[in-house]
């Protein structure tokens, strides 16, 4: 689409009886916009080993919002980067095809499609690990390759800067999952830790099951204690 048939502007909006100034980006000849929230701090969600064999990293700038429902849709990659060192996902067995070419779902009706490769792209505030860094099952006798080692999947949600913090807590799941979350900065920032023989860390606000999806409107956010009334 050409450059110039887009709008980019910073709009006023109201959320929750205060103002907050968002990054509007639309059609010039359309109403309908979608809203993203500016990070002033490093934002990174990680993969490792996920499946199809991907390890990756993918770097947030804007986050998709919606200031009604102070809800972010943690699939809307338009101003993610991945890193040059992810590792392609490869398509493989039926069971890893689920996040292959994957549709991002509720962007909105005349919002672009997004399709990505889970793994390949991280949804925002969640770790995809299928290295094998879950709980062992001591019943069943396993292989070195199989054993449990450090937790890998690491991201960081940081809303410095920004007069929000994050108000979802946070879930593992996954098959013999493990994870963890350390809230700081009066819960603007969150480092996630996900693990396990596939398993995943991701907000408990997620809708339905978050096993191998590139994202949803999924992460709830309150205002900050501390830090600016308005993103500039």
């Amino acid at each position: 689409m050409n450059a110039a048939c887009k709008r980019a502007t910073f709009r006023e909006t109201s959320c929750a009886g205060r103002k907050v100034q968002l990054f509007r980006w639309g059609m010039a000849s359309s109403t309908v916009e979608r809203l993203y929230l500016t990070l002033s701090y490093p934002n990174v969600s990680r993969s490792f080993h996920w499946k199809g064999n991907t390890t990756g990293e993918t770097y947030w700038y804007k986050i998709r919002f919606h200031p009604e429902t102070r809800m972010v849709h943690t699939g809307d990659y338009t101003f993610a980067k991945l890193s040059p060192q992810n590792t392609p996902r490869q398509r493989g067995r039926n069971v890893h095809t689920g996040g292959f070419n994957a549709h991002v779902p509720d962007l909105g009706d005349l919002a672009p499609p997004q399709m990505v490769h889970v793994g390949e792209h991280t949804p925002y505030a969640t770790c995809l690990d299928g290295s094998g860094t879950g709980r062992r099952d001591l019943s069943q006798q396993q292989q070195p390759s199989q054993q449990p080692s450090e937790q890998q999947a690491v991201s960081i949600v940081d809303l410095r800067g920004t007069p929000f913090a994050v108000q979802s807590e946070f879930k593992h799941e996954g098959y013999q999952s493990t994870g963890s979350w350390t809230y700081s900065h009066d819960d603007q920032r969150v480092v996630l830790v996900g693990g396990g023989f596939f398993g995943w860390t991701v907000s408990r606000d997620y809708p339905g099951n978050a096993d191998d999806r590139p994202g949803a409107w999924a992460l709830k956010l309150k205002f900050a204690v501390k830090g600016p009334t308005a993103q500039i």
